[in-house]
């Protein structure tokens, strides 16, 4: 076997259902945040399954260096891949998400001479679990069987399995040491540590909620019926008339159930917006009553030095968080930590300053770079780089 460095940087592929659009959703920027580690030290390649992918979000990644390909351009993977020559075949390769992993595993085993990882952002059968019980949706338990037989499927044959926190790695490793196999997950943190804002305004500048997230994914909409319906009605009842703003894509179709006048629902908004918005809001919303692995919603805010209302779902994956994030999982609660944080300045800028030590701590880059090119069998190349 050829070892990367035989040739200069080594070559790593990731396969995901579209080209990530950084505005989409949580999903597109953790993909994006690991196609950029990788790029530090490998020449990286993105390859979208979509017969219509996005535009935009391929010059995102053209824009940072990435080389894309798609399945429009006229092949499949495995074709695609076994028409490159020795000097453009890749020494890694990452699947991500269950479905595309599970259509494109037999192409990356025969045509990548390395490791073949899978990123699966969270544990979808388990999502779809705790959603049972809160959605009634028809075909909702066989399509829970089908992806726990999928990911399943993924954790037993792919060398290296990726989730970003410890819980669903011990999941998957005791699913692997009962048919007698070796460890195989890691935990790679959803991203970095961002860079935190130069400046961060005071508790006593600031007002306001925000409430960021997919309309498409049903764990938001959930979340927010129940925020609007029997949460904010005590939060107004107790003296907070603060505005509260819904952004996310898609969410220009979410129509509150509650009427509220000081509730304004943005939609889809640029980074710039969006950093406008955690600039001046005193609090980020996140009411998830299920869902599964870590919720970018949250990472997000603390990188901003926005304090977090949420729920035991809200915080899982985030023990390292615990003495800055508690969870508040009735609507009784939830109204009680809104209106600590929104009245009390000193929790709030304890608060604020504790999430970004935290997280600097917990996502310190070049550990999570260590981590992400050990597992790829391409840890030598950190030590010459």
């Amino acid at each position: 076997m050829r070892t990367p460095n035989q040739r200069g940087q080594p070559r790593v592929l990731v396969v995901d259902h579209d080209f990530p659009e950084l505005e989409r959703d949580a999903g597109s920027k953790a993909i994006f945040h690991l196609t950029d580690l990788l790029g530090d030290k490998a020449k990286v390649t993105f390859w979208s399954a979509s017969s219509s992918p996005s535009a935009e979000g391929r010059g995102v990644l053209q824009s940072a260096g990435i080389h894309t390909a798609a399945r429009n351009d006229g092949c499949d993977l495995a074709p695609w891949l076994g028409s490159l020559t020795a000097e453009e075949s890749f020494d890694a390769v990452i699947l991500s998400r269950p479905m595309v992993a599970a259509m494109y595993a037999g192409a990356a085993r025969k045509h990548v001479n390395g490791v073949c990882a899978y990123y699966g952002h969270d544990i979808h059968h388990v999502r779809l679990a705790g959603m049972k019980e809160f959605a009634a949706c028809v075909g909702l338990a066989g399509e829970h069987r089908e992806i726990a037989r999928i990911e399943r499927r993924l954790w037993r044959t792919m060398d290296t399995i990726f989730y970003p926190s410890n819980e669903e790695v011990d999941i998957v490793n005791a699913f692997r040491a009962g048919l007698g196999l070796e460890s195989g997950a890691v935990m790679l943190p959803l991203w970095d540590a961002p860079e935190a804002p130069e400046v961060i305004a005071p508790a006593s500048a600031r007002g306001g909620m925000l409430f960021v997230g997919s309309y498409d994914h049903p764990p938001n909409t959930d979340g927010l019926n129940w925020f609007f319906r029997e949460i904010l009605p005590e939060v107004r009842r107790r003296g907070c008339q603060d505005m509260v703003y819904i952004v996310g894509s898609g969410m220009s179709h979410y129509q509150p159930p509650a009427d509220d006048s000081c509730v304004v629902v943005l939609g889809r908004i640029n980074d710039t917006a969006l950093d406008e918005l955690y600039a001046k809001v005193r609090i980020a919303l996140v009411p998830l009553r299920y869902g599964a692995g870590v919720k970018g919603k949250v990472i997000e805010a603390m990188g901003k030095g926005v304090p977090c209302v949420t729920t035991s779902v809200g915080i899982q994956g985030l023990g390292w968080a615990s003495v800055v994030l508690q969870p508040s999982d009735t609507a009784q609660d939830f109204a009680c930590a809104i209106i600590r944080l929104m009245t009390d300045d000193a929790l709030w800028n304890e608060c604020s300053s504790k999430e970004l030590r935290l997280l600097s701590l917990a996502y310190e880059r070049r550990a999570v770079s260590t981590r992400l090119f050990g597992a790829l069998g391409l840890g030598d190349v950190l030590e010459i780089g």
